[in-house]
């Protein structure tokens, strides 16, 4: 069979050779090529004609007999139209038939056409093919018998209680594990027309698999979805009797009571309905389908099928929401035009506006956006809320809709409360508005500022259109403020304010100077630090310029005098104040005596930061003249003097200046030695003189000396390796080196060689003993022997060369 064809096979009574069985009887009399077994054991069992047996008895004349409807779904989709026919076909009894059916495995075959409007359709054959074979049947004429939907829908709407068994009916039928149906009818046609009514109310695909049959003859017992008996037949079969039934009387329109779905009263009621065209019915029934079923659905596809209605936008925007690409492609922008169209509130709108710039949803991103602007500018007008915060991207307004909006904005800013600016600034800057500033706004905005200055909490800034303007209002209202009646009036207003003028470093301006200690003093210290050398920078920069050498002075006086009066001037502070503020501009005092007493505190522990910034102000004139302090940058004097003269080539040949240098650090403050070791060992190892490190380490206390070996020990491997080794084979050949000295030096080496892969250290050692003299090169291999290097009185190599 073709994807266009139904296949077809003819059932009745045959005289032998006339049917495709072995000798006469009932059997399949003709079957087109593609009909299979499993498709003729459906025909066979499913939609054959049931002779009613009383019927029969009576003798009752051919031509009474009904005719015969069925429809199954199994092994592919069967349906036929039969007929009692009378004697059998050897003219011996009564009691042959005939069933015509048509077959297929593909649904899409039916189109449009439900099964049962088939009933009593012109391709229906009487009477037995000429051969075994018959042609198929192409689906192209595929036509509905009477049943038309037009006639259907007529005859739902003949009488009014049919429209409520209808949704009865169709409730049941909706649920694939429902009751079984059985209609009781006085005729054929009054049966099929309740079934056809119930199917086209179904979506096809599952109109397609309600089997049914009319007449059955054996009711209660069939195992068809749906079957109609005789009225006259089974006068028992009644609604409220059946119970295992949902039996539904058709001349009556009585039916058993069945839960009833909000689907089948919508369809069934519309389809009833003498104002719809039920052909938009039956379309919305296939939309809501496809558009996934349930209730949005079925709302959205009646919107689609019927846009004049009166929608119910709530249920489009879930289904909206919840569609998935493919749905949303296609029938999105039809679903959003209608909800646009009905007034929606602002939350479905910003859903759409974003699916819009996401590209999600085709739709004139412009006309989303006004409406969506005008939705939250009435929110914010009736007071329903704050709206949604987040910068919307931009769209694509043309010069017209842009100035419309900027106009409604200005009106509503015009017009509000001070709280309700708040939020129609932040909404203008959510949209990407800038309203132009005539004079009106302009005043408006600066009193609205008044109002934030004096609740800045209740505010917020940073979601503002215009902000730039409005923090200049702000100052300049500041600044008046503190002009009237002085900064202590406004500084609870700065400590508010302060975050949003913190990039304002005009500190000839007072308020500014105020604004920035107020920031000061606020932050942690490592932020204040960081501020205020961004400030003294500033100061120093000014100062550079003759012409503005006034202004720095200015600043740094009104900078310094804001910090004391904001009590800001804690010890980092006024430290970073002695040390960064140009030279030439005078420190406060109070904040010169505070960075004395800090540098005090600090000496107390001295550290190589503290030393390099004391070096710093000795340099520049600026370093305390009495107190601790003198002590502590006398020593570092001491020290610094004698890592620059170990760098010196003085050093190899004046031994005066050699012991000075070693006095020198032997008399420096321990504290400080240890402050600068690091120095001291980098001028120890870079020295030209080959007994700089030993005279250091015979000369140092003993913990200094040892701390200067561990930082050494510590530092190994990140200098020439080589020249470490020479290093201390050298120490080593010191006899007057401390014994501990020695010994830690040789386990510093010890500990670093076992860490080195073998290759490295073969490469170590021999870079060494190439550089040693053959009578010191049996102390380094020592080392790595575990042996105590003491032998060493007898490699002791004097100062001057000789043994």
């Amino acid at each position: 069979m073709t994807a266009e064809l139904f296949d077809r096979l003819l059932y009745t009574d045959c005289r032998p050779g006339m049917g495709r069985g072995a000798g006469g009887g009932f059997q399949v009399q003709a079957q087109s090529s593609g009909v299979d077994p499993a498709q003729s054991q459906l025909a066979v069992s499913w939609l054959l004609y049931d002779v009613q047996l009383p019927w029969l008895r009576r003798q009752r004349p051919v031509e009474d007999f009904p005719l015969g409807f069925a429809h199954v779904s199994g092994a592919g989709y069967g349906t036929a139209e039969s007929r009692y026919l009378g004697k059998v076909a050897t003219g011996g009894r009564d009691g042959n038939h005939l069933a015509d059916c048509l077959l297929t495995m593909e649904p899409d075959l039916y189109g449009p056409v439900r099964p049962a409007q088939l009933w009593r359709s012109g391709l229906w054959r009487a009477e037995p093919w000429d051969s075994k074979a018959c042609s198929q049947f192409d689906a192209a004429d595929l036509e509905p018998g009477p049943l038309t939907v037009e006639t259907v829908a007529d005859w739902a709407r003949a009488i009014p209680e049919r429209g409520l068994a209808l949704a009865r009916l169709l409730s049941v039928l909706e649920d694939p594990q429902g009751k079984r149906v059985v209609i009781v009818a006085d005729d054929p046609d009054e049966a099929m027309t309740w079934i056809a009514a119930a199917t086209l109310l179904l979506p096809s695909r599952h109109a397609l698999d309600v089997s049914f049959k009319v007449f059955s003859s054996a009711p209660l017992d069939a195992k068809h979805r749906v079957v109609a008996a005789p009225a006259s037949l089974f006068p028992k079969i009644t609604p409220k009797l059946v119970t295992q039934r949902f039996v539904l009387d058709a001349r009556t329109c009585a039916a058993d009571e069945a839960e009833t779905s909000e689907r089948a009263v919508f369809f069934a009621s519309r389809f009833a309905a003498e104002e719809e065209d039920p052909y938009d019915v039956v379309d919305a029934v296939e939309l809501a389908d496809v558009l996934g079923g349930g209730r949005d659905a079925m709302h959205t596809a009646w919107a689609l099928t019927k846009p004049d209605d009166r929608p119910e936008p709530q249920a489009l925007f879930r289904w909206l929401d919840g569609a998935g690409p493919e749905l949303l492609d296609e029938h999105g922008p039809a679903v959003a035009a209608i909800i646009l169209d009905s007034a929606p509130s602002a939350g479905p709108l910003r859903w759409i506006d974003a699916a819009v710039a996401d590209k999600r949803l085709d739709v004139n991103p412009a006309a989303v956006r006004i409406q969506l602007l005008t939705t939250e500018l009435a929110e914010v007008r009736d007071g329903r809320g704050a709206p949604v915060g987040e910068v919307l991207p931009p769209a694509p307004l043309d010069v017209g809709a842009h100035r419309d909006a900027e106009s409604e904005l200005s009106s509503a800013l015009l017009l509000s409360a001070n709280q309700q600016a708040d939020l129609l600034l932040r909404l203008a800057r959510r949209h990407g508005i800038e309203p132009e500033l005539p004079p009106p706004l302009e005043e408006r905005l600066r009193d609205f500022v008044s109002g934030w200055i004096d609740r800045p909490g209740a505010y917020h800034p940073d979601g503002w259109a215009l902000r730039a303007e409005i923090l200049n209002y702000a100052h300049d209202e500041l600044r008046r403020r503190a002009h009237a009646d002085g900064v202590a009036s406004i500084m609870t207003a700065i400590r508010g304010l302060n975050c949003y003028f913190a990039d304002r470093a005009d500190l000839s301006e007072p308020l500014d100077c105020h604004i920035q200690a107020s920031l000061i003093v606020d932050g942690g210290q490592a932020h204040r630090v960081q501020r205020l050398r961004w400030l003294l920078a500033n100061v120093a920069q000014l100062a550079q310029s003759p012409v503005r050498a006034p202004r720095a002075a200015t600043a740094s006086a009104g900078l310094q005098q804001a910090l004391i009066e904001w009590n800001a001037v804690d010890g980092s502070v006024a430290v970073t104040l002695l040390t960064d503020l140009p030279d030439s501009l005078d420190v406060e005092p109070t904040i010169a005596q505070r960075a004395a007493e800090q540098l005090t505190r600090m000496s107390e522990k001295p550290s190589r930061a503290l030393l390099e910034l004391l070096a710093s102000l000795d340099k520049r004139g600026k370093a305390p003249a009495s107190g601790p302090l003198v002590k502590v940058l006398e020593s570092d004097r001491q020290v610094r003097a004698f890592t620059r003269r170990a760098l010196e080539d003085r050093l190899l040949t004046d031994t005066g200046y050699f012991d000075d240098a070693i006095v020198r650090l032997r008399e420096a403050d321990a504290a400080v030695v240890k402050a600068r070791l690091d120095d001291v060992l980098e001028a120890c190892l870079e020295s030209r003189h080959p007994w700089l490190a030993t005279a250091v380490l015979t000369s140092l206390k003993s913990s200094l000396a040892r701390a200067l070996v561990e930082r050494w020990a510590a530092t190994l491997g990140t200098r020439d390796l080589a020249r470490d080794g020479l290093w201390c084979v050298g120490c080593l050949a010191d006899e007057h080196v401390p014994q501990k000295v020695a010994e830690q030096l040789a386990g510093a080496v010890r500990d670093y060689a076992s860490k080195l892969p073998q290759r490295d250290f073969d490469r170590w050692s021999a870079a060494v003993t190439r550089e040693l003299r053959p009578d010191t090169r049996p102390m380094w291999d020592s080392l790595f022997v575990q042996e105590t290097p003491r032998a060493r009185r007898n490699l002791w190599i004097k100062r001057d060369g000789s043994r």
